[in-house]
C-alpha cells in the first residue's frame, strides 16, 4: 500500500492547480489568483455562487470554507471522483504519468 513517503512524493510531483482546474472547467468554473499564491473559485462538491473555495499551491492543499472539504491532490481525485486511494492512484499513473509504485521506500 501507499507509504506516507510515496503519497509525498507523488503531491509533489503533481500540480494541484493543473489537476483542479482540470476538474473545474468540467463544470464551467475555474480558479482565479487570490493574492500572490493562492487561487480561489466554486467549490465542485457543493452549489454555491459565492466561491468559497481555496487552492493553496505551496501547501499542495485545497479547502472549501463553505462545505469543509480539504486535502491533498490524492484526495481531491478521491473526492470528486468518488473513488478510493486504489483507483485514485491508477488514474494519476494514467492521467499525469505519475506511477506510485515506482517510489518504494524498503
Amino acid at each position: 500500500m501507499l507509504s506516507p513517503v510515496q503519497r509525498k512524493i507523488i503531491i509533489e510531483k503533481m500540480d494541484i492547480i493543473k489537476v483542479i482546474s482540470g476538474y473545474l472547467k468540467l463544470i464551467n468554473s475555474e480558479l482565479q489568483p487570490r493574492g500572490p499564491i493562492n487561487y480561489i473559485g466554486c467549490c465542485p462538491f457543493h452549489h454555491e455562487k459565492t466561491p468559497s473555495f481555496v487552492v493553496m499551491p505551496l501547501k499542495k492543499e485545497y479547502k472549501c470554507f463553505g462545505c469543509s472539504s480539504k486535502g491533498d491532490v490524492i484526495d481531491f481525485i478521491m473526492q470528486i471522483k468518488n473513488i478510493n486511494i486504489e483507483k485514485a492512484l491508477d488514474e494519476i499513473a494514467l492521467e499525469y504519468d505519475v506511477w506510485w509504485s515506482e517510489y518504494n521506500t524498503v
